[in-house]
């Protein structure tokens, strides 16, 4: 399965709507800043449990964001 929309874009875009910086992102989630870098970069895939510290650190909703990741982007292809 592929998809469309990956995570890094839409993790830029619910940091930016929340008006903080990747250094708070950082702070509040524990996530390193170089990692949240490469993740919104796209150099990095995020681990099932990063994704959950940085979805906290939002205030975001888990199954919105798979919802977000996978709605009118997957394919059936498989990933190579």
């Amino acid at each position: 399965m592929k998809f469309k929309q990956p995570f890094s874009k839409i993790l830029v875009e619910l940091r930016t709507q929340k008006h903080l910086s990747i250094k708070e992102l950082s702070n509040k989630s524990g996530v390193s800043e170089r990692h949240i870098i490469y993740l919104e970069q796209g150099v990095h895939e995020p681990s099932l449990e990063i994704i959950f510290k940085l979805i906290e650190a939002l205030g975001s909703d888990p199954i919105e964001i798979i919802q977000r990741v996978t709605k009118n982007g997957a394919s059936d292809e498989p990933m190579s």
